[in-house]
């Protein structure tokens, strides 16, 4: 009986550590454009939506940027330059996104940025 429980205790431990005590990781946060059928000064909008699809609290989303560039003004609370390396942008100012739930920016360029979740901290 001993084995059998400390066997269950290890599996039990690597499935937790294996899945962030939570399933969460970046791979958790779906990162979704598309266009929106608007031309702002000649370019094309574009809508980015994040998606956290964990159950637990995802903050400190930052995201792939290096030479991003729109004709359109972005709500800087939304989405901004993290002020390291002006590589990456934090969302929502680093405050949480909730499990299951979505944040969206809009900007307008030529052609699509290729937007990729590069970091976040889990909150559970």
């Amino acid at each position: 009986m001993g084995a059998a429980l400390k066997f269950f205790f290890a599996i039990l431990i690597s499935s937790l550590l294996g899945k962030g005590m939570g399933g969460c990781s970046i791979q958790s946060l779906k990162l979704v454009q598309g266009m929106t059928g608007v031309i702002i000064e000649g370019k094309f909008e574009y809508v980015v939506v994040v998606t956290n699809e964990c159950n637990c609290e995802q903050a400190n989303i930052k995201v792939d940027c290096k030479d991003f560039q729109t004709a359109k003004s972005v709500d800087p609370f939304l989405f901004k330059h993290d002020g390291a390396d002006g590589t990456k942008c934090v969302l929502l100012n680093g405050n949480p996104l909730g499990n299951h739930e979505s944040t969206y920016f809009k900007y307008a360029w030529d052609k699509p940025y290729p937007f990729t979740v590069v970091d976040a901290k889990m909150t559970c």
